[in-house]
């Protein structure tokens, strides 16, 4: 795994799967969307493993949103497996979970929202 910009998060890209895991708090979430930002065409990832990521924070969980926003404009459609409960509840906040929408979440996990 690769850990990302001096972050408390590591990335592990594999069959298409971008993995995330680690705890993302608010201070290190604009980085990492910038991250993405920087990735080729061909690097952006629609498939994402969050089942060991934690959103720490309401400024990372935006963060998040904004990544997903980024995957679907770049490729149309994304996959969240395992996706926090705060991320999903945002995604849906911000009118981008409906039926026939281009997001699927897999898994989505229950969790108790920012600690």
């Amino acid at each position: 795994m690769e850990r990302l910009i001096d972050l408390a998060i590591t990335a592990h890209k594999e069959a298409g799967v971008l993995t995330l895991s680690g705890e993302l708090k608010g201070e290190d979430a604009s980085r990492l969307e910038q991250w993405f930002h920087q990735l080729e065409l061909h690097e952006t990832p629609q498939r994402m493993e969050l089942s060991e990521l934690e959103i720490a924070d309401g400024v990372a969980a935006t963060h998040m949103l904004n990544i997903v926003r980024f995957i679907l404009n770049r490729c149309g459609a994304a996959t969240l497996i395992g996706s926090p409960q705060s991320l999903a509840h945002n995604l849906y906040r911000a009118g981008l979970l409906y039926e026939g929408c281009a997001i699927t979440l897999i898994d989505m996990r229950e969790d108790e929202v920012y600690g």
